[in-house]
């Protein structure tokens, strides 16, 4: 084991964690997660899982790159795309999820005439 590879697994695990519980924060007090940590509407609950599993399979791919040598640089690179693409995906959902309310509440708006 190359010296240092505690402290950025450790880094990493911990960022992960973080970008976890800022997640469960937001679901229990956005309305677009139905302000609910478990459950919740479909599309958010999908959602979550799919970023929580990317942040599991980041957490992996980068303590094994640099764990066998596979070069820092390609780490970071790595573990900027993977971050990105989840916030991407975040902000996709609740813009979907924005959508869906607002198409909603149209129906409702229509029909209650």
């Amino acid at each position: 084991m190359e010296e240092g590879s505690l402290g950025f697994s450790v880094t990493i695990y911990t960022i992960c964690a973080l970008v976890c519980i800022a997640l469960l924060m937001a679901r229990r007090y956005l309305a677009v997660f139905g302000k609910a940590e478990l459950g919740g509407p479909n599309g958010a609950k999908y959602a979550s899982a799919v970023v929580i599993l990317s942040l599991w399979v980041t957490y992996i791919v980068l303590s094994s790159l640099q764990v066998t040598k596979g070069g820092l640089w390609m780490v970071l690179l790595l573990f900027r795309l993977m971050v990105f693409l989840s916030l991407l995906l975040l902000i996709l959902m609740l813009l979907l999820q924005s959508l869906l309310l607002l198409q909603l509440l149209r129906f409702v708006a229509f029909w209650g005439k």
